[in-house]
């Protein structure tokens, strides 16, 4: 990503990206402020103070996975559009998970950037320090 940064293209205005990161930004603004937060009234009841009925619970359950949802996948897109504005193209983070067909696959779809970073960040320079220091060696 460092390599866009320091390219000439990105210091340059363009009319088309301009436009196509505006359309991804006003998408990602219409999930979070109308359908994210338009969620909200059916979750309250099932996370307030009073415990909620059987249906208000599985109501609130389920509407709050969507809440999560549309929050996640309209702060990605607004991201994404407001770089894109600036001609800064940024890698895939939200592969629809709702879509997936397995729970790994889930997981999967659900941050696909931030898992292969945290995977990188954690089994391999643990996997790295374990080959340098020996396999009986443990960190402190």
């Amino acid at each position: 990503m460092i390599p866009q940064f320091e390219s000439e293209r990105t210091k340059r205005a363009d009319p088309h990206l301009i436009l196509c990161g505006l359309i991804i930004f006003a998408i990602g603004l219409f999930k979070k402020t109308c359908l994210a937060d338009g969620i909200q009234p059916l979750v309250a009841p099932a996370f307030g103070a009073n415990y909620p009925s059987f249906d208000q619970a599985w109501i609130g359950a389920l509407a709050y996975t969507f809440q999560l949802y549309f929050d996640f996948s309209g702060y990605s897109d607004m991201a994404i559009g407001i770089s894109l504005m600036f001609g800064i193209f940024l890698p895939l983070n939200f592969n629809s998970p709702y879509k997936a067909t397995s729970i790994i696959d889930f997981w999967r779809r659900l941050a696909t950037r931030r898992c292969r970073s945290f995977c990188a960040t954690i089994f391999i320079s643990r996997s790295a320090a374990t080959a340098t220091a020996g396999p009986y060696v443990t960190s402190t």
